[in-house]
């Protein structure tokens, strides 16, 4: 019986301590509940400041959008006829289109120069024509274009295919330092305008480091950029006579340098 009671009281403190493990155990996982919970109330605390923050840019864009559209308003009456026909239909919201804010500040540009080149290799610095229209007033008031001796001074096929000008051409032609005394006073403070301004800046800046010319840092805009801004898929590519085309103007000696610096100046006067 004695053995029996040992046996009892053995079991019922093992039972308690087994009781003891349990309340433990309990313990923390109501500590790891308080802890979770805590998190989830700083999460949703969070997300009720993000969901803030999201509704606030909400409000600044939709305030945003109405100023935008008001200036479009009052810069309506100053467009000329080609421009009133594409802000007309691109200016005002579409969908979820708006025109880029770029387009406020580059509509009134009047004067300006659009300048397009011809290359006869690979070379940027090859220049082997130039065409320069001069706008004033959003008049053209000037152009200018000549041949020019290439450097380094041969014609690569594929560049012949595309413009027709051969080493025959240019070969009596003048370099490019006495070309460029023609142009640099015709375009004196002026922005320069390029269907694809990359591909003409580029080849100004290497004509000139190869002839050791000080660079004045011409100020370029492209066409070809701001077609895609307004026009968009609206048209099935954005090359220059394409662009043209739209814009009402009809090029027929494309990769002319003067016939491309014409169409670039009347996409300019339409849409910058």
């Amino acid at each position: 019986m004695r053995c029996k009671l040992q046996s009892y009281s053995q079991h019922c403190c093992e039972e308690h301590c087994n009781l003891q493990s349990y309340l433990q155990h309990c313990c923390e996982s109501r500590c790891n509940l308080q802890s979770y919970s805590l998190q989830c109330c700083e999460s949703r605390c969070s997300l009720q400041s993000y969901s803030l923050q999201c509704c606030e840019s909400r409000c600044n864009l939709q305030s945003y959008l109405q100023q935008c559209c008001e200036k479009r308003c009052s810069l309506h009456d100053f467009f000329s006829p080609a421009q009133k026909e594409c802000a007309a239909t691109l200016v005002f919201p579409t969908g979820n289109k708006y025109l880029a804010p770029e387009f406020f500040k580059t509509i009134m540009m009047e004067n300006f120069a659009a300048i397009d080149f011809e290359t006869a290799n690979r070379e940027p610095s090859s220049v082997c024509s130039v065409g320069i229209v001069v706008v004033r007033a959003g008049e053209i008031c000037d152009k200018f274009y000549s041949l020019i001796r290439p450097e380094p001074e041969y014609y690569f096929y594929w560049n012949t295919r595309v413009h027709g000008l051969t080493l025959e051409d240019t070969a009596r032609a003048p370099l490019f330092p006495e070309v460029w005394a023609k142009v640099a006073p015709r375009i004196e403070g002026l922005p320069l305008v390029a269907h694809n301004s990359p591909f003409d800046e580029g080849c100004l800046r290497a004509v000139f480091r190869t002839y050791q010319m000080d660079y004045p840092d011409y100020e370029f805009y492209c066409t070809c950029r701001a077609s895609r801004r307004v026009f968009g898929r609206e048209l099935p590519n954005h090359q220059l006579q394409t662009v043209a085309a739209r814009c009402g103007y009809d090029l027929k000696a494309h990769h002319h340098a003067l016939a491309d610096a014409e169409a670039c100046a009347w996409i300019a006067k339409t849409i910058l």
